[in-house]
């Protein structure tokens, strides 16, 4: 149980800071869907998304599949590449 818990933790802290920066994010829940847009609000049990498609969005902590992880496009994930990062 401490495992989850810390977990959410580690998502709480990525949300409140991928919220302030207004970074893109990519979402994985546990029910094999997944979301990409920008955190519009965090709070301890949940966050608004507001998803590129789907628009806002509740999303429960322990929905989460994997942790919260900056969004990347395939143009992004190719630069990246040539680059060698």
């Amino acid at each position: 149980m401490r495992e989850k818990r810390d977990t959410k933790d580690m998502n709480y802290d990525r949300a409140k800071i991928f919220c302030r920066r207004q970074i893109k994010v990519h979402i994985s829940k546990t029910t094999g869907t997944f979301l990409n847009g920008i955190i519009t609000e965090v709070r301890p049990e949940f966050f608004f998304l507001d998803d590129i498609i789907a628009g806002e969005q509740l999303v429960f902590f322990q929905e989460l599949n994997k942790p919260i992880e900056q969004f990347k496009n395939k143009e992004e994930g190719e630069d990246e590449k040539k680059m060698g990062m």
